[in-house]
């Protein structure tokens, strides 16, 4: 299986609700993203975290069409998106899986504290401290998800480690800090984790 994943990109504007902005922006991510990927074998694409902004069954329909326009039914493709719980003010910050029309999921484990996460206050990120957080692939191998801050927490990856992963695909938002020591740094704490248990990596990055 071959993955295709995108790193050093500007996808942050997603964030902002001006409405002409959001449109601005889905037209040239459409453009950016047909050139990328045009002429590419890759059977899984990999997109970096919360790319997708908040995800609701709107924000689905939406992919998902044109997901199958851009790459067609044979390609699935990973994104970062904030998925909605409870009331609406809490969330999962999560990594989707898009495939022939189906979605699966999974969610950070341990989000950064006080920015995401915010106990007791009834907003912020949800904490998944044990989940697995391995997708399956559409071959059936194993794909353990490192969502950018767990990069640098043993947890999670002991956690993940113990599914027998057959890669590892990390995705962060690091549009807030790319001219600090912060994106180096995690770079090669993923290599380092990837050589430690001799599991190939994968990374995307919103830069």
């Amino acid at each position: 299986m071959k993955l295709l994943f995108f790193a050093n990109i500007a996808y942050h504007l997603f964030s902002q609700q001006a409405s002409e902005v959001l449109v601005f922006y889905w037209l040239w991510f459409e453009a950016d993203l047909k050139k990328r990927v045009y002429g590419t074998s890759a059977d899984v694409i990999v997109l970096p975290e919360t790319i997708a902004g908040r995800f609701n069954h709107s924000g689905l329909e939406l992919w998902k069409g044109e997901i199958r326009q851009i790459v067609g039914d044979d390609t699935a493709v990973i994104l970062g998106a904030e998925l909605p719980a409870g009331d609406g003010r809490k969330y999962d910050n999560a990594a989707l899986m898009l495939y022939k029309g189906n979605l699966s999921s999974v969610s950070q484990r341990i989000p950064v504290p006080y920015s995401m996460y915010r106990p007791f206050s009834g907003m912020g990120a949800n904490l998944h401290m044990l989940d697995g957080g391995v997708l399956v692939l559409p071959d059936g191998r194993r794909a353990a998800i490192v969502i950018c801050y767990e990069a640098f927490l043993t947890w999670p990856w002991l956690v993940s480690m113990i599914h027998k992963p057959n890669v590892i695909i990390s995705i962060a938002n690091l549009w807030w800090c790319k001219d600090t020591s912060i994106p180096v740094s995690m770079e090669r704490f993923i290599q380092l984790w990837g050589r430690l248990f001799g599991v190939p990596v994968v990374m995307a990055r919103n830069m």
